[in-house]
């Protein structure tokens, strides 16, 4: 998840049919989504998409106050900072919609059991290695080795650098 969060290497694509709006503008996404990379909201009426712009509650209560009480379409949104997230449109929609949602979720849960996918990019699976052994060798115990833990941390900044640079990687799942 590490590797994903740094990367960004896989974002996926979906929507979430809003039929009655919450009352505060908060909705519930589902716990695999790490992070919201791109939101936009759809109306039933118009099927016009806009895109959302990223703010914050503070902002949006301190440059437009009356935000709460609006009928516009939403314009902005928020994230919360913590597990599970909820996403806070700004204004509250009054009317059905679609939120379109770009997110970067949780990968592949990896069983020692049974051969499974990382779910990451195979060019980049020594990256994750790499960062467990960062984070094994690192930790307090018998088996601490600092000089062994810092080479493999650079190992697994220098394959993340290289993942951000390729964009031949990065690709979508629905």
């Amino acid at each position: 998840d590490q590797f994903l969060r740094d990367t960004g290497a896989i974002l996926t694509r979906s929507t979430v049919a809003v039929a009655a709006p919450a009352a505060t503008g908060r909705l519930a996404l589902d716990e695999s989504i790490m992070a919201v990379r791109r939101a936009a909201w759809r109306t039933d009426a118009t099927m016009a998409q806009f895109p959302l712009l990223v703010t914050d509650e503070w902002a949006a209560n301190n440059y437009q106050p009356a935000w709460p009480t609006s009928t516009e379409a939403p314009t902005a949104y928020s994230v919360t900072a913590t597990p599970p997230l909820t996403l806070q449109a700004i204004p509250i929609p009054t009317t059905a919609g679609e939120l379109d949602l770009v997110t970067l979720n949780k990968g592949a849960v990896v069983d020692s059991s049974t051969a499974a996918s990382l779910g990451i990019p195979d060019d980049y699976a020594w990256v994750v290695k790499y960062g467990a052994l960062a984070d094994l060798l690192s930790k307090d115990g018998a088996m601490r080795d600092y000089a062994r833990a810092l080479y493999c941390e650079r190992r697994y900044r220098v394959g993340v650098a290289a993942a951000l640079a390729s964009n031949t990687h990065r690709r979508f799942s629905r």
